[in-house]
């Protein structure tokens, strides 16, 4: 709306959303998640911090790991957000940020709400591997492990945010 987006990006994010979860949906269906959502808009910390709350446990994300359409990033650098997007980042309450994390206009992502977002999967960490493998070759490129299910912390927050790369 404020003719900032190139039309590449544009064009990046429709195709994303016309394209369906079911092929995903069938691939961990047949790996037996932990849990799994999908991402809509409560964004990827709103829904992350649900599953997490209902397992209680806590979680790592790597902040570089989490895939982003063309362009997000460097609209979220210049502070264009969603009207959603305040009251989705007061999720950042139950979160630890580590300075590098912080630093990077990725970390608005996580409070990005989805109108067709992804699947959040949870799985076990020795069944990631053939997961996303099973979902890049069912059509998913973009499909990435984003971090790990931990035990829950002694400080009480959902999710340590790090930045790797």
């Amino acid at each position: 709306m404020r003719a900032l987006a190139r039309g590449e990006w544009v064009e990046a994010t429709a195709a994303s959303m016309l394209r369906s979860n079911g092929a995903a949906a069938r691939v961990m269906l047949a790996r037996r998640p932990a849990a799994v959502t999908d991402v809509t808009g409560f964004g990827l910390a709103g829904h992350l911090g649900e599953m997490l709350r209902a397992s209680k446990a806590s979680a790592v994300l790597d902040l570089a790991a989490i895939p982003a359409l063309p362009g997000a990033v460097a609209l979220l650098g210049r502070g264009v957000r969603s009207t959603a997007h305040p009251e989705n980042a007061r999720a950042r309450r139950a979160m630890l940020v580590e300075p590098d994390a912080a630093r990077r206009a990725a970390l608005d992502l996580l409070f990005d709400p989805q109108t067709s977002g992804g699947l959040l999967i949870a799985v076990a960490r020795e069944r990631g591997p053939a997961m996303l493998s099973a979902l890049r070759a069912a059509g998913d490129p973009a499909a990435a492990i984003i971090g790990e299910v931990t035990a829950p912390r002694p400080d009480g927050a959902l999710i340590r945010v790090v930045a790797t790369g």
